[in-house]
């Protein structure tokens, strides 16, 4: 029997404006209301569509909101960085942030998979840290629609991925899609996800947030409504599940 890992997540399917201020007051407002280990917010949710504004510290604010209130802080947001790509002069990333609660970065993510993002440069890898709670990686949206992203992640161990997003489901008439996609993904892999989206009041995104285990939704936010859902995942639960379904070994 292995030893549990038990580890407490808040989803925040939330709304965001293009002022970042807005979206970290937002942001601030569900952490000091959430009693989990850690707390996800979508893609692009601290940003907005801004892509000009410094957020050095509002990122700031946050961390050190995540060190007071001792708690693991996911996110999505635009930031300006070197190219992977070797071009001349800084660029824009989708990125996904995790920080830990000292308030330190432990991992910064840049899409892949970019959809539709006129300015934004796609990036490179697939990292995966190892931390106190477990073997973190985070995917971006799009990302989770492609099999070798999530692949890649296990081959370095990973075993809870956070998904921020922002799905345009009903445009594109991808809604089912999203909705069984997360669990799809957690069984084909083996391992935990946390997939948060964005709620959007004029239901332009499917808004289907959820916290999966391998084989089960332990948590689904109401659909394309503002919604803040609470799991608890055992990570301990992996080894054993992985020698009774070999699916992620492919």
């Amino acid at each position: 029997m292995s030893a549990e890992r038990k580890i407490s997540i808040t989803c925040a399917q939330i709304e965001q404006t293009d002022i970042p201020k807005e979206n970290a007051e937002s942001m601030i407002q569900v952490m000091d209301n959430a009693q989990t280990d850690v707390v996800v917010f979508p893609e692009t949710m601290l940003s907005g569509l801004d892509k000009t504004t410094d957020l050095t510290p509002l990122q700031a604010v946050l961390a050190e909101r995540a060190k007071s209130r001792k708690q693991w802080l996911v996110y999505g947001t635009y930031t300006k960085g070197d190219s992977v790509w070797r071009r001349s002069g800084p660029v824009i990333h989708n990125s996904g942030i995790i920080v830990d609660p000292k308030g330190e970065v432990r991992l910064e993510y840049h899409k892949n998979h970019l959809w539709n993002e006129p300015g934004v440069e796609d990036g490179l890898g697939w990292p995966v840290v190892q931390t106190e709670i477990g073997n973190l990686g985070i995917v971006i949206c799009w990302d989770l629609a492609h099999t070798e992203t999530i692949k890649q992640l296990v081959r370095r161990n990973a075993e809870l991925v956070f998904v921020p997003s922002y799905w345009f489901g009903e445009e594109f008439r991808t809604t089912d899609v999203i909705e069984g996609l997360p669990l799809s993904v957690a069984f084909q892999n083996q391992l935990y996800l946390a997939y948060c989206d964005a709620y959007t009041p004029d239901g332009s995104t499917a808004a289907r947030s959820k916290i999966v285990s391998p084989l089960e939704v332990l948590a689904a936010a109401q659909p394309q409504k503002r919604d803040i859902i609470s799991a608890e995942v055992d990570l301990g639960r992996l080894q054993e599940l992985r020698k009774t379904f070999d699916t992620w070994k492919n």
